[in-house]
């Protein structure tokens, strides 16, 4: 998380910066440390900054200057053409010597190579920028106001095109003193090297152009970052207490950190690769009229009224846009019109209480009068606080033991899930799941129906298909009497539904399909989802996974005996259901599903199922 301080020159931002760290840390559980530090660290970590410190001496600016600023300064300057070209002009136009210029230039491609360092490599620690990249927008543009004649206002579009090209800060720390205090600490302390040799006049006119400057860059950025506001007119420790009062004010906490146990993603050295189909898919599409329309009265439902910009993302049934507002980012999800209001309650219900315990986990947006489904032409929408950085696990190119490694960490956050829902009453009953009095509602004679009618569409004999029907009747009466632990499950969890980001907790998203249902029924299903791909099946990966789970949850090793029974039960009911879908509307894709299921089905059955060895090892 990148930290900001800023404000106009003389405000204490330095002076406070001590006290930023120390309650930032103490607030959010985080390692923090301002950003040379922070770069120094990261430096002596590496292999290049281990041998190339001893040869500069043990000079850490020298280490920065080789390793940071030029490399990752040239790099940043590429990457972002429209910032550099504003910087550039801004330096050019400012009625400074040349060798100011040069110094001004060198200041703000350090700030911006240290950054774009630090964010490929920080995970859950804080890192503070006393003078970051908005910072430098003050020193860019503060001259200008003081020789031409020229006010804020007339600069303030240059400004804008400078501030929407800069990378914002995650939270800025706005320091506030009034111009006569700056002037005075100023004076106290002695000059800066720039303004030596003016006259009091000069320098007071520098400071309200810098105040003003400074001033006008949170009502620029407001919908980009979140900003705390320190007023640093007295004493250090009032504007300490002061900061620490800002930030307890922040609901929920900037970054909190994982509950116990709760797995992280460790920090690597190699970018995250993703797979450019997965990319090409996801990428994100302008809306159209008819979906802007649409968008704006989702918003009114829930309150919010003004949208600065928004793009539809992703390429599933559901309609998901990402919309940047006053509040910050958000994302609004129009769900499948097969998903009935039962299931989004009881979705809603489960990601309250994670919410309630800090589990991560979506954040609902909650409307002004505590509504968070808003219903349109018999559409549903909700809308989620949006996380940056995260991607899918599926689509990331990993090494098999990162992995391995990854799907042992699905496993112990799906225990963690499953322990922290259970016991806890379900705000909605949707069909697929067990109903208030711990029946199955959806009844296997129901499907039993649906197999002995579908012989014809499987070409196979009534017989055969009759032996399946009386089959999943007698698996339901056998899991019935298992007495399986229940508890609020996902429903839908695989490596699709979970995001990761180095160093970040391990973030589980769409639970449209939760509901009250046997935990068993969530660990068979997830855990092959992780260990098969394109290429083979990894005994390896579950495995890992497995152990993952069993060791959060280890009372749930003696179900895994049922799991074999389990998983034909549920591979019967999907034949099943694919096969009454297929009758209203045929198609060949529920025709191949429903034969795959059935031949999964009666692998199961006989015990030649590769799954099953998978299962009795962990079980035994």
């Amino acid at each position: 998380m990148i930290v900001e301080l800023l404000g106009p020159p003389g405000a204490g931002k330095s002076a406070l910066l001590p006290a930023a760290t120390r309650e930032l840390a103490r607030w959010s559980g985080r390692i923090c440390e301002p950003a040379d530090q922070a770069v120094d660290r990261h430096l002596h970590s590496s292999t290049a900054g281990r041998l190339l410190a001893p040869l500069l001496g043990g000079r850490p600016r020298r280490l920065r200057a080789l390793l940071v600023d030029v490399p990752y300064g040239l790099a940043f300057m590429l990457s972002r053409p429209r910032l550099t070209l504003s910087a550039a002009a801004a330096i050019r136009l400012a009625p400074v010597g040349w060798g100011h210029r040069w110094t001004l230039l060198m200041r703000w491609a350090g700030v911006a190579a240290r950054q774009h360092f630090l964010r490929g490599r920080i995970g859950g620690e804080i890192v503070i920028f006393d003078e970051g990249l908005y910072h430098r927008a003050v020193n860019l543009f503060a001259w200008r106001s003081t020789s031409d004649r020229q006010r804020p206002g007339s600069i303030r579009g240059e400004l804008q095109a400078y501030l929407r090209a800069a990378p914002a800060p995650d939270v800025a720390i706005f320091v506030d003193a009034a111009d006569e205090v700056t002037g005075q600490r100023l004076a106290a302390r002695g000059l800066p090297l720039r303004l030596r040799g003016w006259s009091p006049v000069q320098v007071a006119a520098f400071l309200a152009s810098a105040g003003q400057i400074a001033r006008a860059i949170p009502a620029e950025t407001a919908d980009r970052t979140r900003w705390l506001w320190i007023e640093n007119a007295s004493t250090l420790d009032a504007a300490g207490r002061e900061l620490a009062a800002a930030l307890r004010l922040l609901v929920p906490p900037l970054n909190p950190a994982a509950p116990a146990g709760w797995p992280i993603e460790p920090p690597r050295r190699a970018p995250s690769l993703r797979r450019p189909d997965r990319w090409w898919r996801s990428r994100p599409h302008p809306l159209d009229v008819d979906q802007r329309l649409e968008l704006q009265e989702v918003m009114a439902g829930l309150g919010i009224e003004t949208v600065r910009g928004a793009r539809s993302i992703g390429a599933g049934r559901s309609w998901n846009v990402v919309v940047d507002t006053n509040g910050g980012r958000l994302v609004v999800k129009r769900y499948k019109p097969s998903v009935e209001i039962e299931a989004i309650t009881s979705e809603h219900g489960v990601l309250r209480r994670l919410d309630e315990l800090h589990l991560p986990a979506p954040r609902l947006v909650v409307g002004p009068d505590g509504t968070t489904v808003v219903r349109r032409d018999g559409a549903s929408f909700a809308a989620f606080q949006h996380v940056d950085g995260h991607l899918p696990m599926h689509e990331l190119i990993l090494l098999p033991a990162s992995r391995r490694r990854l799907a042992c960490a699905a496993g112990s956050a799906l225990a963690l899930l499953h322990l922290a829902l259970t016991d806890h009453p379900p705000a909605g009953f949707p069909r697929t799941g067990l109903g208030p009095h711990g029946m199955r509602q959806d009844t296997s004679a129901d499907h039993a129906e649906g197999l002995r009618h579908g012989a014809t569409a499987l070409s196979v004999s009534g017989r055969s298909m009759a032996a399946l029907a009386d089959r999943v009747c007698e698996l339901d009466a056998r899991l019935v009497a298992a007495s399986l632990r229940t508890t609020l499950v996902h429903g839908d969890y695989g490596p699709y539904n979970l995001l990761v980001r180095p160093g970040e907790p391990l973030l589980v998203v769409d639970f449209e399909l939760s509901r009250l249902d046997w935990r068993l029924l969530d660990l068979v299903t997830a855990a092959p989802r992780f260990a098969v791909s394109r290429a083979r099946f990894s005994a390896d990966r579950f495995a890992a996974f497995l152990s993952g789970y069993l060791e959060r949850a280890p009372d749930m090793r003696s179900e895994l005996a049922a799991a074999p029974a389990l998983l034909e039960f549920l591979n019967l009911r999907r034949a099943a259901v694919c096969l009454r879908r297929h009758a209203d509307s045929p198609s060949a894709a529920l025709l191949r599903e429903a034969a795959d299921r059935v031949k999964a089905a009666r692998l199961l059955a006989a015990g030649t199922h590769r799954l099953i060895p998978a299962f009795e090892a962990a079980w035994r």
